[in-house]
């Protein structure tokens, strides 16, 4: 059977209202909240890597990259990681279990310094399983773990200031 190419469009226009109506979007096309417009990201203690994560997430969600002072919200962030913790003894099984525990603490000032979102923590948690038989995989399965541990606290900065 042969579908017209007038009821293909119905049918295209139809799950489009019905996605957009219930919240669907893209990933990554939220943008900041208008109160916190023009946002430039003013300090950022962290590293290199979660760094570049954080600018090309902003820059995406609308914020900008201070180039000096610049008049507009600023944005200071500062990421510290917890000493890793083990959550089990090494006799106890061939598989160790390891806590990472990352925070995340931004605020944002206006052009005068004023608080306009005072200091807020984000906190990361999370287990890795490491196999006490191969012990050369645990530097890459410990480095896989932050990587994707500053991904998502990246992801919960953005969420909170789509607020």
């Amino acid at each position: 059977m042969r579908v017209r190419s007038g009821s293909r469009w119905l049918l295209c226009l139809a799950l489009a209202a019905v996605l957009t109506g219930c919240g669907f979007h893209l990933r990554g096309t939220g943008q900041i909240a208008p109160q916190y417009r023009p946002l430039y990201i003013h300090n950022v203690q962290a590293s290199a890597e979660l760094q570049s994560l954080l600018n090309d997430a902003l820059v995406r969600a609308g914020g900008r990259i201070s180039d000096g002072d610049n008049d507009g919200n600023r944005l200071t962030v500062t990421v510290r990681r917890q000493k890793d913790r083990w959550l089990n003894r090494e006799t106890e099984a061939d598989v160790r279990l390891k806590q990472l525990t990352a925070t995340l603490d931004f605020s944002i000032d206006d052009d005068a310094g004023g608080p306009i979102r005072t200091l807020e923590t984000i906190t990361s948690n999370r287990t890795v399983e490491l196999d006490s038989n191969n012990v050369l995989s645990h530097a890459r399965i410990l480095k896989d773990a932050r990587r994707e541990q500053d991904r998502a606290l990246v992801r919960a900065l953005i969420y909170r200031l789509r607020k």
